[in-house]
């Protein structure tokens, strides 16, 4: 992640400008269910599913728990998606994403946070779509 890292966290979570210049630029560009107001801040992430077609994994879905969040959305399912982890995610609370386009299609960065060991991780995933449930 390039702007919202533990030092930003830490440090009072304050707006970062060029990001949200980069977010307008492309918030066009981007699945149907992100608009410019799209944020899973607080919600918790209960387990990551890996949907497989044939012999690949192809859709991974993230089950939510977002009784402390904005959204009410229960499961993110990223279409044709990659995943990568730094750290265990499950039961994790979602702080902060940045979100880019690609040639093949999108890329979302995620930091959460351990709320009992106060730990990091952080989960990035490309993907060519993305449905909210």
């Amino acid at each position: 992640m390039k702007y919202f890292t533990p030092y930003w966290f830490e440090n009072g979570c304050l707006p970062v400008p060029e990001y949200e210049e980069n977010f307008k630029a492309i918030c066009n560009k981007l699945p149907d269910v992100i608009d410019e107001f799209f944020s899973l801040h607080d919600t918790r992430i209960i387990r990551i599913q890996y949907i497989e077609k044939g012999y690949a994994r192809n859709d991974i879905a993230l089950f939510l728990d977002t009784k402390h969040s904005y959204t009410k959305a229960k499961k993110i399912v990223f279409i044709n998606a990659t995943l990568k982890l730094e750290g265990a995610i499950e039961n994790t609370w979602w702080i902060a994403e940045e979100i880019n386009t690609t040639e093949e299609g999108y890329k979302m960065e995620v930091m959460t946070i351990n709320g009992e060991t106060g730990e990091y991780c952080f989960l990035t995933i490309e993907f060519k779509d993305m449905l909210i449930k």
